[in-house]
């Protein structure tokens, strides 16, 4: 029971007097300070489910979170016009990559996936390739102008490449978007030879 400030247990005995009759003692303890404690105890217990009831909503909705954003980001590369890589930063191979980097190496996603990136580098640009994958995890970007990378069936192609690093779920990748220049490429090389072949004929 409760008196004013403080919280009473009362208990009741019953015992017999010498003349046999029935009496009953009762003894007051003041359980005051115990009541506090489970008071306190019943709050903080209601404390911390609401903060695991909390926790568990905010989890849930980084997660539908995560799963869009990851949709959004596969539609973009699925309808991007540019070969598009996902590189892991630590193992330095292939996460992931769209329909266009299937077409520009001649190779289904199946086998491209897991492969490190300078399988398709040729030998004379895995240097630069390497040195500019390390760039741009340092410092967030690095352009590429004009490289070239390995066809399945070896002939080369020549390509602009931007990298772009960034964080997923801890993990560090790049991103590589390759952009196919081999028309722009041989329609240079064919300018470059007309007008060598105008100077050769003006020298005649």
């Amino acid at each position: 029971v409760r008196e004013g400030n403080r919280w009473i247990q009362v208990t009741s005995i019953p015992f017999q007097d010498p003349s046999g009759e029935w009496l009953v003692a009762e003894v007051n303890v003041d359980i005051s300070e115990r009541k506090r404690l489970e008071d306190e105890l019943r709050a903080l217990n209601e404390t911390l489910e609401k903060r695991v009831a909390e926790r568990t909503h905010d989890l849930h909705r980084a997660r539908e979170e995560a799963r869009a954003s990851e949709l959004r980001f596969r539609q973009v590369m699925d309808a991007a016009t540019d070969a598009m890589f996902v590189v892991h930063g630590g193992s330095e191979r292939i996460f992931s990559c769209n329909p266009r980097a299937e077409a520009l190496l001649g190779l289904a996603a199946g086998e491209l996936v897991g492969r490190h990136y300078l399988d398709f580098s040729p030998p004379e640009e895995r240097e630069r390739h390497r040195h500019a994958a390390g760039r741009s995890v340092r410092d967030g970007a690095y352009n590429l102008d004009v490289t070239r990378l390995l066809h399945c069936d070896g002939h080369t192609i020549w390509i602009d490449l931007r990298l772009s690093a960034f964080e997923a779920e801890g993990a560090a990748f790049v991103l590589a978007v390759a952009r196919d220049i081999s028309e722009r490429r041989a329609a240079e090389a064919r300018q470059l030879q007309l007008e060598e072949q105008v100077r050769h004929a003006q020298k005649l």
